[in-house]
């Protein structure tokens, strides 16, 4: 359920804001026209994303910043964003590939796997868009992750 994925989320957040340090500021957003005890969609399926945007975006930022998540219904599909101004996918690569790192990062990768995998099983057609937001000059301003899900409502 919705529900329980937000009881997951919002102290991950929480947790993630105190480890370092408030060094960025949070909110979720829900439409007024969501209940989220009614709406089932698959785990754990917007948490990596969140936590992408935290680790590799926001925390490199010199300044404080900022993470919006925001859930809209419209019909039967569930749009979650996940929208940060950290420092962009771009400049989060260099900052990788500048690291001496024998471990390779797949969560994403993982993510995109389970989504193709549930959208086989359950006959939906979940998507992911991921947008690198730039200033009018192409500086980086954050990424913007928009997850589209289908999704089954609960009866009471």
């Amino acid at each position: 359920m919705l529900s329980s994925e937000l009881d997951l989320l919002k102290p991950y957040i929480e947790m993630e804001s105190m480890r370092f340090e408030n060094r960025f500021h949070y909110e979720i957003k829900m439409a007024e026209n969501i209940n989220a005890e009614n709406i089932f969609i698959p785990s754990m399926l917007i948490q990596p994303y969140v936590e992408n945007a935290i680790w590799h975006g926001l925390l490199h930022k010199a300044e404080k910043g900022n993470l919006m998540v925001t859930f809209s219904l419209k019909a039967d599909m569930l749009t979650v964003t996940i929208d940060d101004n950290g420092i962009g996918r771009e400049k989060a690569r260099e900052l990788k590939s500048k690291r001496l790192l024998t471990k390779k990062s797949y969560g994403m990768q993982i993510t995109q796997d389970r989504i193709t995998v549930i959208n086989k099983m359950e006959g939906i057609n979940t998507t992911c868009t991921i947008i690198d937001k730039k200033d009018s000059v192409g500086n980086a301003t954050g990424t913007c992750v928009e997850l589209n899900i289908p999704v089954k409502k609960i009866k009471n």
